[in-house]
């Protein structure tokens, strides 16, 4: 129950961490979020093993627990994160939301093949309902008609909790400026770029590789969740004792995503990070140690004590937790479809937190 629980606690906090970065969000780009709060991660928790004495722990794991842990940050945070964004810009996050957050299923999948889990017929009952919860709440949002900037996934794996921030944004925009009196001639559309346009003015083929781009972040959430659990447990057995594998597990782990991600900074066009404001650097800060710092071991200890199967179905419901936030930032509602989905997804959650 307590691995359970963190779960659901992570998710509040990666919700949470993702309200702070939107307030930011038009002087910094999503990548370089993504690796500051990693890049503050890291040093929060060598900072941690440094003074609690487990720092040089890393130093005795095997290379091929190693090999574990830096695959499972690499499939979760950076290939599937950077599949999801790429999705969200083709076809919007409802829908790409909708598709990648089909990723409980092939946890499950992957947890029966691995790791031989034993499923309660309750879990079967609990699965279908969150993930078509979620769906529906995705489906069911209500934005005012305003232009508000795009903002992709911030976070790993946790990377789910990103969808109350936008919904079909781009064509909100194309609507303001059609119906704009200022507004004279209509810019030329790129063919070979359809990520500006409505979604039913696309190619079939640009929506189905854009669906199936959503799909591989779907499998890479899945695996990085998996190996992360088979990552977790490796380190367990090395040293005799789980109190401090989340810990030594996101030292070892956090620094190589830091630079991977930081590397992905440098084509960036906006700002440049030597010219943010103190008012930035403070919502980067308070952000990434309730979302990173913070959110991210809760994260591990839940994957830890409850297993990847039942963490991707409670790490799924991020979109129940972000409704309140979501109308409190941007005022944001949803109709009867999302309302059911609301009930459904508590439903699920209720059937999952009793086995």
């Amino acid at each position: 129950m307590l691995g359970k629980i963190l779960a659901i606690v992570s998710v509040i906090l990666f919700v949470s961490s993702n309200a702070l970065f939107r307030r930011i969000d038009q002087e910094v780009t999503p990548v370089q979020i993504n690796a500051v709060r990693t890049g503050i991660g890291a040093i929060t928790f060598i900072i941690i093993g440094l003074i609690i004495g487990q720092f040089s722990q890393i130093f005795s794991f095997s290379g091929l627990t190693w090999l574990w842990l830096l695959l499972s940050i690499s499939f979760g945070q950076i290939l599937g994160d950077t599949a999801y964004f790429y999705a969200q810009k083709m076809i919007g996050t409802t829908i790409a939301l909708s598709i990648a957050m089909t990723f409980p299923i092939f946890t499950f999948i992957l947890s029966l093949i691995f790791f031989q889990t034993q499923f309660s017929w309750l879990f079967f009952v609990g699965m279908p309902l969150v993930i078509v919860g979620v769906i529906a709440i995705s489906f069911g949002k209500q934005e005012d008609k305003q232009v508000l900037p795009l903002h992709p996934p911030i976070d790993a794996g946790l990377r789910w909790a990103a969808e109350h921030y936008d919904s079909s944004l781009l064509e909100l925009s194309s609507v303001n400026e059609k119906s704009s009196p200022s507004k004279e001639v209509e810019p030329p559309v790129d063919q070979s770029d359809q990520s500006n346009t409505p979604l039913q003015k696309r190619t079939p083929k640009f929506v189905l590789i854009a669906i199936f781009i959503a799909l591989l972040a779907s499998v890479f959430w899945a695996v990085g969740i998996i190996l992360t659990e088979y990552a977790l447990h490796q380190i367990s057995s090395l040293m005799g004792t789980q109190t401090f594998s989340s810990l030594l597990g996101n030292i070892a782990r956090l620094p190589f995503a830091t630079l991977v991600l930081f590397a992905f900074t440098l084509p960036q066009k906006r700002t440049k990070m030597r010219d943010w404001d103190k008012k930035v650097w403070l919502w980067l800060l308070v952000a990434s140690i309730i979302g990173t710092s913070l959110g991210l071991y809760v994260y591990t200890e839940s994957i830890r004590l409850a297993g990847s199967a039942f963490v991707s179905i409670l790490g799924s419901t991020s979109p129940l937790f972000s409704i309140p936030i979501a109308w409190f930032v941007n005022r944001e509602r949803i109709n009867f479809i999302g309302f059911l989905g609301i009930i459904c997804t508590i439903g699920g959650v209720i059937i999952i937190l009793t086995i």
